[in-house]
């Protein structure tokens, strides 16, 4: 699905909330939902606001419902997005048995700074975590 002017300026003061340094793997995904990379980056603003160069946020609780009201889109546009995430292995999220369906979702975020190709095959990315190193 295509962002269009009408859903720009209405997600205008939304993506004044977000992250905008997308990893260029990231940027070029051609999302299912137009919604994913803006809610990545939102997610990404509060979870990497202090620890820029973490693999993985801690884990935190994000309400769809809210964040679906802030950015002024439906809810099944935001889960949808929600999903997709989970699909791309940008979004995990932690099991808590004593969750309710309507509660809010514990997640871990993964940084896309981390990202070092898309597999086709697997609709996934891979990511690359090792260690820079010193060769001379």
């Amino acid at each position: 699905m295509q962002l269009t002017e009408r859903r720009i300026s209405r997600l205008n003061e939304f993506m004044k909330l977000c992250d905008m340094n997308f990893h260029p793997s990231l940027d070029s995904l051609k999302a299912k939902a137009y919604f994913s990379k803006w809610l990545y980056g939102y997610l990404k603003k509060i979870a990497f606001a202090s620890k820029k160069e973490d693999v993985l946020s801690n884990a935190f609780e994000i309400n769809l419902l809210g964040i679906s009201k802030k950015a002024k889109l439906s809810r099944n546009t935001t889960k949808k997005s929600f999903r997709e995430l989970i699909k791309l292995g940008l979004i995990m999220i932690v099991k808590d048995e004593d969750r309710y369906p309507n509660e809010c979702y514990k997640i871990v975020l993964v940084n896309d700074k981390y990202i070092s190709d898309w597999n086709k095959y697997e609709e996934t990315f891979n990511f690359k975590f090792n260690a820079k190193s010193n060769n001379a």
